[in-house]
């Protein structure tokens, strides 16, 4: 991987390998020579897939739940009710999979669901939730309970 200086690159159009920068900063990311991101006075545009990081949560009594690891968690219960903490910061968000467990989940006080009502997990099924976090509330829902 080469390195730019950014004197070498400030306020002139510039192409390097995989790199394309405008006057106007405009900045486009190839990838074998195709652009995959650029960005404009109108924000960024994303040209192909975005490719989520997966992480399998180690269980434990209390889980906490950091979207950095990964924005997809997988969790597998093994015994016990279990507690869960988020490291999220405000504005992330992330899928949180919990598969099939006759065990409960304390989300905390802060956490938000749909019509104040908290489901049930599936013992049966996996459960798949989306969490965001809005200042310091968690929003739940739940996508589903897929066979």
């Amino acid at each position: 991987m080469s390195k730019i200086k950014v004197e070498d690159i400030q306020g002139r159009t510039s192409t390097y390998e995989g790199i394309t920068l405008d006057t106007n900063s405009a900045v486009a990311l190839k990838h074998s020579g195709d652009v995959k991101l650029q960005t404009d006075a109108d924000g960024i545009t994303l040209l192909g897939s975005v490719k989520e990081t997966i992480f399998t949560i180690s269980d434990a009594s209390e889980v906490i739940i950091d979207p950095t690891n990964g924005t997809i968690q997988i969790w597998t219960i093994a015994d016990g009710n279990r507690s869960i903490n988020d490291n999220m910061a405000s504005g992330t968000a992330m899928v949180l999979i919990v598969n099939p467990t006759t065990f409960d989940i304390d989300w905390g006080t802060t956490v938000k669901w749909p019509d104040g009502t908290e489901p049930n997990l599936s013992s049966s099924n996996v459960n798949i939730f989306d969490l965001l976090k809005i200042n310091n509330d968690l929003y739940v829902t739940l996508r589903g309970q897929y066979a």
